[in-house]
């Protein structure tokens, strides 16, 4: 587990339920979302935080290269993004 685990998981159910209501509006194949949920469960069995946010990162590119963005489909997703920059930030400002 790692910080953004729960968030993580939370993203996966709301892919899983995005999937039920709206994908094929979306024009997105449903296997899609699916390996999408999946990369999020993934990520949240990570132990380390650096990999986690490596997977967290990968998983925003592929939203934003497979995914329509008018659409918030996984706010939870979007909250462990933000804290992955947030913490980033965090730590290019901190000394060495």
């Amino acid at each position: 587990m790692n910080p953004y685990s729960k968030q993580l998981c939370d993203g996966a159910d709301e892919v899983a339920q995005y999937l039920r209501n709206h994908a094929t509006e979306a024009g997105v194949e449903p296997h899609s979302y699916r390996r999408l949920a999946d990369q999020m469960v993934r990520a949240a069995q990570i132990d380390d935080q650096p990999a986690a946010e490596r997977v967290i990162r990968g998983i925003a590119r592929m939203i934003v290269d497979e995914f329509p963005l008018t659409d918030e489909f996984a706010p939870s997703f979007s909250a462990a993004l933000l804290a992955v920059q947030h913490a980033e930030r965090r730590r290019r400002r901190k000394p060495s």
